[in-house]
């Protein structure tokens, strides 16, 4: 049973010190760069926030006007679905503009 238990202490320092180095293996990974698609991508970011923005204060205002009830009545759920959906792609474009500068500003070695 000694003999039995000491294998299996072996066997799992072994799979543990195999554990440790891939660990290893895998923070020695080369940063990438930017791809060129990406790169544009990247350059054309601020503009598409700025543009889904306008169009979340666009919505935001007619919500605001006094008279927004009386006008737009028919059309409540789609605006209310509209700015969702511009807040969420908001959302979405900061994600991937962090993305993005997070990969072009990693050391290049």
């Amino acid at each position: 049973m000694e003999k039995k238990q000491r294998a299996q202490e072996a066997a799992l320092k072994r799979a543990e010190f195999k554990v440790v180095a891939g660990e290893e293996k895998t923070k020695s990974v080369k940063p990438r760069k930017l791809s060129f698609k990406e790169q544009h991508e990247l350059e054309d970011m601020e503009a598409q926030i700025h543009a889904v923005e306008a169009e979340v204060v666009r919505i935001e205002n007619l919500f605001a006007d006094a008279e927004f009830f009386r006008k737009h009545a028919a059309q409540v759920n789609q605006l209310t679905e509209e700015l969702d959906a511009a807040k969420r792609k908001v959302a979405q474009l900061y994600a991937r503009w962090e993305e993005l500068e997070a990969i072009r500003l990693a050391p290049q070695k």
